[in-house]
């Protein structure tokens, strides 16, 4: 499983993103709106989504297995 932030990305009229522990951003397709808290520490897994988007802010992928972390 992979841990990283939600963050709160203040573009195109603002969403949230992750920003992995390793550096990465990724632009979840389908975070619930449970996890969707500035800040929040979260781990999880993840499958490459194939879809282009507006945001133009990391990279897009669907999301499984979301626990908050410790």
């Amino acid at each position: 499983m992979t841990t990283g932030t939600v963050t709160h990305v203040d573009l195109e009229g603002g969403f949230y993103g992750i920003l992995t522990d390793d550096g990465a951003q990724l632009f979840p397709l389908n975070l619930a709106e449970e996890f969707r808290q500035d800040g929040l520490r979260i781990r999880f897994q993840t499958e490459d989504a194939a879809v282009f988007t507006l945001a133009q802010w990391g990279r897009p992928v669907r999301l499984a297995d979301v626990v908050k972390a410790d």
